[in-house]
């Protein structure tokens, strides 16, 4: 569709059809369907934008034209994220003709511009916010029985204004619907696309740089949201699958959560028998992991034994159980990693990590790149490893480090990524 956009200055200093009081002024974006501008009106100083898509790539019929469903649904959502439409004209430019959304002008732009221009101030706050806008959306289109159908970075705008005290942040949606133009929607449903941009945020973000609360945060965006409720599609293996409602009230405890858990008193519960119906559901809970495991398993001994091991047994047995709760991660998380006990340090890797690094993959033609995700997986499997060290070697070995400062013991201990114990922030992280 993209070679029936004309050039992208043919608009500006002009009007539209049935818009007479608005002036082009600015080219903004041009996606495969049309261009975006910024248009203003000269006695009210107001600006909207504009949207003009060629009319060969709009679809419509006798009866009804179908690309006034963007603005039409749009326009019935309650939700303050949605961009508005004013307007919806044809207009002819030369033998051409054109569709022009006339909408909101949000200063700012769109996700994924921003992601590249800023991925240093992408952080936990940050993601917190888009989440928790996106699943207000969610509620009403799932009231509306409502999707978006082209829900990308592309489409959520990040309006910061710089006249703005508290420098807050918006997030805008906007191009609901556009699927009908190219046929398809980019996302089977709307929360594995937003699975996907959480995806891609928590990238942004060095999590051996987050502290307490935010690390906790971090943990929850990663290993429940985005690993479990936002593709579960069967309510009965995750109560929260498809419910925003409920995920919301999940965003909103984080706070609780964590102080309950920096306090010692975290207690997490089966609600009924068929929550965790698999041990990867579980993401951090390792007090009820600590619950459901048992050291009295068949042969448990010979796994200890062994360097190389392959466990097999049907869906459900508790091989990840068993797994899990030998690695170093878990045995720190429920004080169980006395160095005087321990006899291995044993480190659990969920593998499927990979689909989100390459979705979708296919074999490449290049004969070279055959092993990139190989290397992805020792590279994440090296960072996990140390990751997990440093912690543990950081609640029992912190005073001997103190006594070795500037020795090639604290230098190991700051490559790690650890500050030296005598800097001012060591006691904080």
């Amino acid at each position: 569709m993209r070679s029936n956009l004309p050039p992208k200055e043919e608009f500006l200093g002009k009007t539209v059809e049935g818009i007479p009081d608005y002036v082009i002024r600015e080219h903004v974006a041009s996606g495969s369907n049309g261009h975006l501008y910024r248009a203003v009106n000269e006695q009210t100083n107001n600006e909207w934008a504009f949207k003009i898509v060629p009319i060969s790539n709009v679809i419509s019929n006798d009866e009804r034209d179908e690309y006034l469903e963007e603005a039409r649904k749009a326009n019935e959502l309650e939700n303050r994220s949605v961009v508005r439409y004013h307007r919806v004209v044809k207009h002819s430019e030369g033998k051409s003709e054109y569709v022009v959304f006339a909408c909101d002008y949000v200063k700012g732009q769109n996700l994924r511009d921003y992601v590249k221009k800023n991925a240093s101030e992408i952080d936990v706050p940050f993601v917190e916010n888009f989440l928790r806008t996106m699943f207000r959306l969610l509620y009403e289109l799932e009231r509306r029985q409502y999707q978006h159908g082209d829900l990308h970075a592309g489409n959520v705008l990040v309006a910061k204004s710089e006249f703005d005290m508290d420098e807050r942040i918006e997030f805008r949606v906007t191009d609901f619907g556009v699927q009908r133009f190219s046929g398809y929607p980019t996302y089977e449903t709307d929360y594995l696309a937003i699975s996907q941009i959480l995806n891609d945020l928590l990238k942004c973000i060095e999590y051996m740089d987050c502290e307490g609360r935010n690390r906790y945060a971090y943990n929850v965006f990663r290993d429940d949201f985005l690993k479990r409720h936002l593709i579960e599609t069967n309510p009965i293996a995750d109560p929260l699958a498809r419910n925003p409602r409920l995920m919301a009230q999940k965003l909103n405890k984080i706070d609780d959560d964590y102080r309950q858990k920096a306090d010692g008193r975290a207690n997490t519960q089966l609600v009924t028998p068929f929550d965790y119906p698999n041990c990867e559901q579980m993401g951090k809970s390792h007090l009820l992991l600590k619950s459901l495991y048992s050291d009295r398993l068949l042969g448990l001994s010979k796994m200890r034994e062994r360097s190389n091991l392959v466990l097999t047994g049907p869906r459900g047995c508790g091989k990840t159980t068993v797994f899990r709760a030998l690695s170093l991660d878990y045995l720190t998380s429920v004080n169980d990693d006395d160095p005087k006990r321990m006899e291995y340090i044993g480190i659990y890797y969920r593998c499927d990590d990979l689909y989100f690094a390459f979705p979708r993959y296919k074999l490449p033609a290049r004969n070279e790149a055959l092993d990139v995700p190989m290397h992805f997986l020792i590279v994440t499997l090296l960072a996990t490893m140390l990751e997990q060290t440093a912690e543990w070697a950081r609640r029992h070995f912190a005073e001997e480090f103190q006594k070795k400062t500037g020795s090639l013991v604290a230098d190991l201990w700051e490559t790690l990524g650890l500050p030296r114990p005598n800097s001012p922030t060591a006691d904080s992280i």
